[in-house]
């Protein structure tokens, strides 16, 4: 996509970041949460920007070998234009760089374009989490072996 950035985040992204998440999740992470994550991993939290607004992002941490996205989100005026694909694929490039062996993350059964995207990058359901999110919805937890 002509002019999309990614990068990674900076504290002035924040704002936006939070936003996105607020438009795309039933419950989002709190604002403290996305600070936390930005500051403790700011390598693998990603923001994607077109003329510097932010219209997407990635966030993940690395325990030992295994990568693990926490959220992932492009603003509903941008999606279906690719940007939710190379945000995730950088992140899982950036994961490998630092060790990573493989990658998880949970989603949400009923959240079949997400599926769909992880399922294109490479990602299996592994098993499914009854009742994983607040409203009583499964999840299931997919994974991506990227090396070793």
């Amino acid at each position: 996509m002509k002019g999309l950035t990614l990068r990674t985040v900076r504290p002035g992204d924040l704002k936006e970041v939070y936003k996105i998440e607020r438009l795309s999740f039933r419950q989002p992470f709190p604002p403290s949460y996305l600070e936390t994550l930005a500051y403790l991993s700011p390598e693998t939290f990603i923001v994607a920007s077109i003329d510097e607004h932010i219209v997407g992002y990635s966030a993940s941490v690395l325990k030992g070998l295994e990568g693990h996205i926490l959220s992932i989100a492009v603003h509903p005026e941008y999606r279906g234009l690719g940007i939710g694909e190379k945000v995730l694929r950088e992140n899982i490039r950036r994961l490998k760089e630092l060790g990573a062996r493989k990658v998880v993350l949970e989603v949400r059964v009923s959240n079949t374009a997400a599926i769909q995207l992880y399922r294109k990058v490479g990602f299996e359901i592994s098993c499914l989490l009854k009742n994983y999110y607040w409203d009583g919805e499964d999840a299931y937890e997919m994974v991506l072996t990227i090396g070793g």
